[in-house]
């Protein structure tokens, strides 16, 4: 009984002034290898090598002959089907065909 006590007690507007919001802010939200930087989900050194190999066969499979598809596009696909190159160009070619 006593815990809803303090939940019905518990002052909201106390509690959001605690949030700052820096947490979820866009800068924080891609994965990004094409720009050389530091990606915000901090990817071990063999997820980084296995995205650089996994774009690199993507490009080579696609070619250039895609407006549009950038590398990060490349990447987002890559990171969603967990490195599958097979999955990520078919994934590719029907959203930017």
């Amino acid at each position: 009984m006593s815990r809803h006590r303090t939940i019905r007690n518990l002052n909201l507007d106390e509690e959001l002034d605690v949030y700052d919001g820096d947490e979820y802010s866009e800068e924080n939200s891609g994965v990004s290898m094409a720009d050389g930087g530091k990606t915000a989900l901090d990817l071990s050194p063999e997820d980084q090598e296995q995205m650089r190999e996994g774009l690199y066969k993507v490009r080579e499979i696609v070619g250039g002959d895609i407006p549009g598809l950038t590398d990060k596009a490349i990447e987002d696909a890559l990171w969603h089907y967990y490195y599958d190159v097979e999955k990520s160009v078919a994934y590719l070619l029907s959203t930017f065909t």
